[in-house]
Formats: C-alpha cells, sequence, structure tokens
C-alpha cells in the first residue's frame, strides 16, 4: 500500500495530529489493503530552528488488523430442546 492510503490530519492550536487508515470490506478482499503492520515516516522541518531548516523524521507504526482473525461476525444459535422418536416402521402398532 503507498501513501495514498493513509490520511496525515496536521496539528493545530486545539488539536493533536492524526494519521489513520480507513479500510472498508471491499478493500479487504480485493486486496488493496491487507491486513498488517505498515511502518510510514513522518517528517518535519521547523524553518527558524538552528540549525537553519533542519528536518527530522519519526517512524510511526500503524496496524491494519484482519477483520477475520478472530471471525467476528459468526453467532452461533441457541440451541432449542431436541426430542427424537425412534421407532421401527415394521413394528406392528398395539
Amino acid at each position: 500500500m503507498d501513501c495514498t492510503g493513509f490520511t496525515f490530519t496536521l496539528p493545530t492550536a486545539d488539536e493533536d495530529g492524526g494519521l489513520s487508515i480507513t479500510a472498508d470490506p471491499a478493500d479487504y478482499q480485493d486486496g488493496s489493503k491487507p491486513p498488517g503492520e505498515y511502518t510510514v515516516e513522518i517528517c518535519g522541518t521547523v524553518n527558524e530552528a538552528v540549525p537553519q531548516n533542519s528536518e527530522t523524521c519519526i517512524p510511526v507504526k500503524v496496524t491494519l488488523v484482519d477483520p477475520c482473525d478472530p471471525p467476528t461476525s459468526i453467532n452461533v444459535p441457541d440451541m432449542a430442546n431436541q426430542v427424537y422418536y425412534i421407532t421401527n416402521p415394521s413394528h406392528p402398532e398395539y
């Protein structure tokens, strides 16, 4: 998956920035966003820094989990009481 699969939100005075992956079932089924751990390098530059225009990069790990491991959409129905009669069809009725 390339960088276009990620959404990066810059921080503001009121909110932290963020990094996210949005995947729907079709992305998982067609393999365009396979489950796994992704490392994204985020770099920032402070123009007034000393030394001037120094750039710092940090690796950020993002994990896209497999929606089928463990399965989360399978529900076992409640079992109703079952009654079985075992008979011999050739046995005469009384």
